[in-house]
């Protein structure tokens, strides 16, 4: 490297099993500064296959999982984590198995809450890992909040997850919480939030826009609206 405490170039690395003299100084036309740190580099930069570097860049996936245990709750953190391969996907859906287990075996099935912004799925995995993690969801989960950035593939991953399985009825209901049989904008925003983690636009409420206007939102509006929200957002 060059840098301004030096007006030649600056070695500060070499790759394992070089000769500095003969595979450098004798291929260089001058001399450069050597470096006080000069540092060997990491020999799986010239090794075949992946570095596998994840863990020491992000903790090991076991260290991704917080448990609260009078709630019963488990906080996954996904940040980093790029599956590639169906081997990928396999030791990740046996390895979240190993840790979730013991939780499950000694107090039944887990609330899960999981952080999948910055976790990146290849294209035509989608359907094996829904596969695999429903699956999973089935033996393990009570209870499962989804949150996502734009880093991730939301688009056929979300909605799969949960688009055929929801009762619109029951989810005015649980929006509903003072049972008036009108939502307002408030309860429509905490209850978007809450349970898919979407902040509403306006755009997203002009999707739940009666005759009336805003002011309620009743049970065909919600109907109506919410399908477009989703459909629009994921």
């Amino acid at each position: 490297r060059r840098t301004v405490k030096h007006d030649r170039i600056e070695l500060i690395e070499v790759a394992p099993g070089i000769d500095m003299e003969r595979d450098i100084f004798n291929q260089m036309e001058f001399i450069p500064e050597i470096s006080p740190h000069l540092r060997l580099m990491d020999k799986r930069i010239f090794q075949e296959g992946k570095m596998k570097m994840i863990d020491e860049l992000f903790g090991s996936l076991a260290e991704r999982f917080t448990y609260h245990r009078l709630d019963h709750t488990v906080y996954v953190d996904l940040f980093g984590i790029t599956l590639a391969t169906e081997e990928d996907v396999k030791w990740f859906i046996s390895s979240v198995g190993d840790i979730l287990e013991p939780l499950v075996r000694d107090r039944g099935p887990i609330n899960m809450v999981i952080n999948y912004d910055g976790f990146d799925l290849s294209k035509g995995l989608e359907s094996y890992y829904l596969t695999l993690t429903s699956e999973m969801e089935r033996r393990m989960y009570k209870s499962v909040r989804r949150y996502t950035g734009h880093a991730f593939r939301r688009a056929k991953l979300k909605n799969a997850l949960r688009m055929d399985e929801w009762d619109v009825d029951s989810l005015f209901s649980e929006f509903d919480t003072d049972n008036s049989g009108f939502l307002s904008l408030e309860q429509l925003r905490r209850g978007f939030f809450e349970k898919f983690c979407i902040n509403l636009t306006q755009g997203h409420l002009e999707m739940f826009q009666g005759s009336d206007g805003f002011v309620k939102v009743t049970r065909s509006m919600f109907s109506r609206g919410v399908r477009r929200v989703l459909e629009s957002d994921f």
